[in-house]
């Protein structure tokens, strides 16, 4: 195994609200996002999705199911995520949130925008 795939393993990051918990496995990455993603959270996520896309996953999953809020900036961030997964970058996959988290989605129509698993 070569030193860049031992540096890429499981990992969790606390920054303020939000923990991330990064597994790759086999080609794929997830990283689930609990607590909140907002302005003084995005960064921290910015940077591990650019750690993990950097270790070229074939398959990068956003898992929500854990994240109890996102507002505006969360949004635009994973909207940005899927246009830059499009040009180039590994697939990318999200996974729906709570209801409210969803909601927002929703109401702001780029849930049909995002490629949310269902």
């Amino acid at each position: 195994m070569a030193s860049s795939e031992r540096a890429f393993s499981d990992r969790v990051i606390e920054q303020g609200s939000l923990t991330l918990r990064t597994t790759p496995d086999d080609g794929t990455c997830r990283i689930e996002l609990i607590g909140e993603l907002d302005l003084s959270t995005v960064e921290a996520l910015d940077q591990e999705l650019r750690r993990a896309e950097r270790q070229q996953p074939s398959t990068l999953v956003l898992d929500l199911s854990a994240l109890d809020f996102i507002d505006s900036t969360g949004v635009g961030f994973l909207i940005e995520t899927t246009s830059r997964c499009h040009e180039g970058g590994p697939r990318l996959t999200l996974v729906r949130g709570s209801e409210d988290v969803d909601r927002i989605f929703r109401i702001t129509g780029v849930h049909e925008h995002l490629p949310f698993s269902d």
